[in-house]
């Protein structure tokens, strides 16, 4: 029998695609996005049939979602009315390794990405100059502190984390840290525009590492406000950078590993 697939809230989402391994037992084959504005019925039952090495066919219920992967996917249907999926395309899970110095370039496409989303946000005045710059993001490289997030190959995410002192955070006003405990930082986040929950990936791993975690934002910067109120971090205060620039202070920690 094929496997429900529900809509759990008005977000986008995914679809587990399910097939059968050799022996008989189900297994998903992949995963499809579905939009926020997809009728709740719009995907009922999907039958794993005639699953190979290279191509999951699936036949639905009904008509509808048809029309829907058609649309949003792309896919084509064939004679008989069933979906037809390349398993070999489907979506590789993210991974968090260190950057390289070959990385440079989508990194910097990637910063500069984020300056022109600040600037079109209401952010007109955090990462001027070109900051970060090359130069400082090869700094982080050579001290082993920059990452990329990466899915099928393609950076989709970067950032600075390490676990030791940042003197930024010494002093702190109106407000106080959650804890005086060693901690992990992460400077110089930044995603690319077109995927959703890099940055809750990247949280999450850096939280892998340390516990206690500490970040800062500037006051304009509200989809980062957001992102880490989201996330579980706690705004503390102001903190106050190298050059005297006003940041507001978040920190969250985690007692023990999920």
């Amino acid at each position: 029998m094929g496997q429900k697939c529900k809509r759990i809230s008005s977000s986008p989402g995914i679809c587990p695609i399910w097939g059968k391994n050799a022996d008989e037992s189900p297994q998903v084959q992949a995963y499809v996005p579905y939009g926020a504005k997809m009728q709740t019925n719009l995907l009922k039952f999907l039958h794993p049939a005639d699953v190979g090495a290279d191509m999951i066919r699936l036949r639905a219920t009904n008509s509808r979602p048809y029309k829907f992967y058609r649309k949003f996917c792309g896919k084509r249907l064939d004679s008989a009315g069933s979906l037809c999926y390349n398993s070999s395309k489907r979506r590789e899970p993210m991974e968090i390794r260190k950057a390289e110095i070959a990385d440079l370039p989508r990194m910097m496409e990637i910063y500069a990405g984020a300056r022109d989303y600040m600037r079109a946000h209401g952010n007109p005045s955090q990462w001027i100059n070109g900051y970060p710059s090359e130069e400082k993001i090869r700094e982080d490289i050579a001290a082993g502190e920059s990452y990329v997030c990466v899915e099928n190959g393609e950076i989709l995410g970067v950032f600075c984390f390490f676990i030791h002192n940042d003197p930024t955070y010494d002093v702190i006003y109106d407000g106080a840290w959650l804890n005086d405990e060693p901690y992990g930082v992460i400077h110089r986040i930044a995603v690319a525009s077109h995927r959703r929950g890099i940055a809750s990936f990247c949280y999450e791993f850096a939280l892998s590492k340390c516990l206690n975690l500490r970040i800062d934002t500037h006051r304009d910067n509200v989809p980062m406000q957001r992102s880490l109120q989201k996330n579980g971090f706690t705004r503390c205060g102001i903190i106050h950078l190298q050059n005297g620039d006003p940041r507001i202070a978040f920190q969250k920690q985690r007692r023990s590993h999920l």
